[in-house]
C-alpha cells in the first residue's frame, strides 16, 4: 500500500457590494485637501469556501 502527503488550501471568500457612499467635497481649490471623511456602505452577501491542492 502505497501512502504520501497532500497539501491543501482552503479560503473562505466573501461576496461584498458597495451599496451607499456619500458625496466627498475637495472643494474649489487647486490643492486636495486630503483631511476629508466619507461614508461607505457595503453589504456581504455570501460566503464560499475554495479549496485547492
Amino acid at each position: 500500500m502505497a501512502t504520501g502527503n497532500l497539501t491543501v488550501r482552503n479560503m473562505i471568500q466573501a461576496e461584498c457590494k458597495v451599496q451607499t457612499v456619500s458625496d466627498l467635497d475637495f472643494g474649489t481649490r487647486g490643492v486636495v485637501n486630503i483631511d476629508q471623511s466619507n461614508t461607505v456602505g457595503v453589504q456581504c452577501t455570501t460566503c464560499k469556501l475554495v479549496t485547492s491542492a
